[in-house]
């Protein structure tokens, strides 16, 4: 290296020095500190936000040049803009500059920030200059990120992706390249992400980038992390997005947490959209999440939606879901009596009618018993098992 390189190097060195400012071990040990399960992602928005780091420490030699005449002409406009008011015209301004520029290298641009006094004004500077360069050549940042310590690469990661929360597409772009250069973290850039892209609304972005995920025990929590924040928003949209998936017991999963989100909201849709799912546990699951519930509210519309697709064998765990809701129950154990009757299922049959004539029992001991002497379909060992239980209940 010649002298004029090497002392241009240590010139650099100095000036990135001033730059992080000691950030650099405060990242760490914050990193340390709120850095998540490296497996198992926390399982709201809410959660993940709350591990993102709060500042970008930066430490970095980029290719990218700036616009302008001179390092002294942009320390005078930095300074200009400085002592305006902060808000959104100064921010603007600010954008502008960092990214258009142009006889100043970058090296000379990070120097310069590197001697901003005002703390918050370099951090703002700072996170404006990486938003920029971010957005033109992610795949710079991308190699300036899997080049920094493995001990902090995540939680910088963390918080470039944190400034860039309004610019999905960066987003989009620079993950699946740390991922691919570093997939042993690829929980460290995957949650913030996904925090990122679910708060701004861009459900299938994030939807494209779970798939990066190799391990099952990673990918299976993102999923259903972001099932649950996609299902808050729109719910058919995320069962629909389930139902591209691999069919396999994560997918099923995956539905019973939209289920859960859906039938909360809208058991009847749920209902309609659910019945027309292939045969399986997600089917099973969500079906009688949606008829419970949908009971529980209006008994007699969901009876009347089940009804119409009698009989029907798969529809067996709903029809039990109906007859002991006790809704249906309060209402009528007579009419509970008669759809846990109509179980195709015989263990499934038997379990219904214990449950509503023990509850029938306690009001009306001689009805019950009189449901059951009356009900020709019963097996004799069957309406023994029955009566045994209404006389001892």
């Amino acid at each position: 290296m010649s002298v004029s390189a090497e002392s241009r190097s240590q010139h650099l060195r100095h000036c990135l020095a001033l730059l992080t400012g000691g950030l650099v071990l405060l990242a760490v040990f914050a990193w340390r500190e709120t850095r998540p399960d490296p497996i198992i992602p926390p399982t709201s928005s809410a959660a993940r936000a709350r591990t993102a780091p709060h500042a970008l420490p930066t430490a970095v030699s980029v290719n990218v040049t700036t616009r302008g005449a001179s390092s002294s002409r942009f320390e005078a406009e930095l300074e200009e803009l400085r002592l305006l008011a902060a808000g959104a015209g100064r921010s603007r301004r600010l954008a502008h500059l960092l990214a258009g520029a142009a006889d100043l290298n970058s090296d000379d641009a990070l120097c310069v920030l590197a001697h901003i006094k005002d703390d918050a004004f370099r951090r703002e500077c700072v996170n404006a200059f990486f938003s920029g360069w971010a957005t033109r050549e992610p795949s710079a940042v991308a190699a300036w990120l899997l080049a920094q310590p493995s001990a902090v690469r995540g939680s910088w990661a963390s918080a470039l992706i944190a400034v860039l929360a309004d610019t999905p597409a960066s987003i989009a772009e620079i993950v699946p390249r740390l991922v691919h250069g570093d997939p042993e973290q690829a929980a460290d850039y995957l949650r913030p992400a996904l925090a990122a892209l679910t708060a701004g609304g861009n459900f299938s972005q994030a939807a494209t980038l779970t798939a990066l995920a190799d391990d099952s025990l990673l990918r299976g929590p993102l999923r259903e992390a972001l099932a649950t924040d996609w299902a808050n928003a729109n719910p058919r949209a995320a069962a629909a997005w389930i139902l591209t998936l691999a069919d396999s017991p994560e997918r099923d999963g995956i539905l019973g947490h939209v289920a859960e989100t859906w039938s909360a909201a809208q058991p009847e849709a749920l209902a309609t959209f659910a019945v027309a799912l292939p045969d399986g546990l997600g089917r099973t699951h969500a079906l009688t999440l949606a008829v419970q519930t949908w009971a529980e509210r209006d008994a007699t519309a969901a009876a009347a939606w089940l009804a119409e697709r009698m009989p029907a064998p798969e529809l067996d765990t709903p029809v039990f879901a109906l007859a002991t809701t006790p809704a249906v129950l309060a209402a009528s154990p007579a009419v509970a009596a008669r759809w846990a009757e109509s179980i195709a299922n015989p263990d499934v049959r038997l379990q219904g009618l214990r449950v509503v004539l023990e509850q029938w029992a306690v009001r009306d001991r001689d009805a019950a018993r009189g449901f059951v002497m009356a009900t020709p379909a019963l097996s004799d060992d069957f309406r023994h098992t029955l009566l045994n239980e209404i006389d001892h209940s």
